[in-house]
C-alpha cells in the first residue's frame, strides 16, 4: 500500500492486540507486550531435541551436545531440531483453540507470523531447499472445519522466513482419532501408517515439518518417517506449543 496508504489506514482503523484488543504501535507485532509475556513457558530454554525443560536453563553450548537433554544424547529423537513457542495452557491454549475451528485460517497465519519473529539464533535457516510442510489433516476434517491449522501457522512462518511451502505432498490416507483422547501408547497406534508421500523423490533435500501442539511426538515421528522414506535428509520440527501430557521420549525407535 505504501508508507502513506499505510499510515492513512492506521488513522482510520488502528492496529490492537490480536489478543486483548489494545491499541498497538504502527508497524509492531500483532500481540501486545503483555500478551506477549502472558505466553506460558515462552521464555524457558528447552532441549533442542524432545522438547522438555533444561533443568538448570543454561544456554546451550557446543560442547554439551548443543544443548541436547542426556536421554537425546543417548537415543536421538528422528529429527535434527525442535522449537516450540510456549506451553499449551492459559493464553497460548486460548489462542490455538481459536485458530482450529471455522474462520481461524485468518487467525493461524497470524500467528504463524508472530511466531516467526520468536525463533532462536539456532532456528534452521529456511532457504531454497528447506520445504516448510504442515501436518495435514483428514480431507473430512479439512472440510467439516474449512481449513488446516497447521497449514495457516506454515504459511505464517514463511511469509516472514521464506522456505517453499508445501501443502499438498504430504497427506493422511485415512482418517484417525483425536490424539488428545488417547495416551502415549493409543497415540502411537492411531497415527501408525497415516500418512504417505505423493511427491517427487526429494534426495539431500531438507523439511521442516509444522503443527499446532506437541504432545507425545507421536504423530511428528510417523511424518518424519514417511518423509525420510521420500528422500529427505534433514529434517526439523515446529509445534506452537506443548502439551501438558509430554513425556521425554515416548515414541520407540525402531
Amino acid at each position: 500500500m505504501g508508507f502513506w496508504g499505510d499510515g492513512l489506514s492506521d488513522l482510520v482503523f488502528p492496529p490492537r492486540c490480536h489478543g486483548c484488543r489494545e491499541l498497538l504501535s504502527a508497524g509492531g507485532k500483532p500481540f501486545c507486550f503483555s500478551c506477549i509475556q502472558k505466553i506460558p513457558g515462552i521464555n524457558l530454554i528447552r532441549c533442542p531435541g524432545c522438547g522438555t525443560n533444561k533443568p538448570d536453563q543454561s544456554i546451550p553450548t557446543q560442547d554439551t551436545e548443543c544443548g541436547r537433554c542426556t536421554n537425546c544424547q543417548k537415543n536421538p529423537l528422528p529429527w535434527e531440531f525442535h522449537f516450540s513457542l510456549g506451553s499449551y495452557e492459559g493464553q497460548l491454549r486460548n489462542w490455538i483453540l481459536g485458530q482450529k475451528g471455522r474462520g481461524g485460517e485468518w487467525f493461524a497465519e497470524i500467528l504463524g507470523r508472530f511466531w516467526a519473529t520468536c525463533l532462536p539464533p539456532s532456528f534452521p535457516k529456511l532457504g531454497k531447499m528447506y520445504f516448510v510442510i504442515p501436518v495435514p489433516r483428514h480431507w473430512t476434517k479439512r472440510l467439516w472445519f474449512g481449513h488446516n491449522p497447521a497449514e495457516g501457522l506454515a504459511r505464517g512462518l514463511c511469509a516472514i522466513k521464506g522456505g517453499n511451502l508445501d501443502r499438498f505432498s504430504l497427506f493422511r490416507t485415512r482418517f484417525t482419532a483425536r490424539q488428545s483422547d488417547l495416551n502415549p501408547m493409543q497415540r502411537k497406534s492411531n497415527v501408525k501408517g497415516a500418512f504417505a508421500w505423493r511427491g517427487g523423490p526429494q534426495k539431500h533435500a531438507s523439511a521442516l515439518l509444522v503443527d499446532d501442539v506437541y504432545t507425545t511426538g507421536a504423530t511428528m515421528a510417523e511424518c518424519t518417517k514417511t518423509l525420510k522414506a521420500a528422500g529427505f535428509s534433514h529434517i526439523a520440527i515446529a509445534a506452537l506449543a506443548l502439551g501438558k501430557t509430554l513425556t521425554t521420549h515416548p515414541v520407540k525407535r525402531g
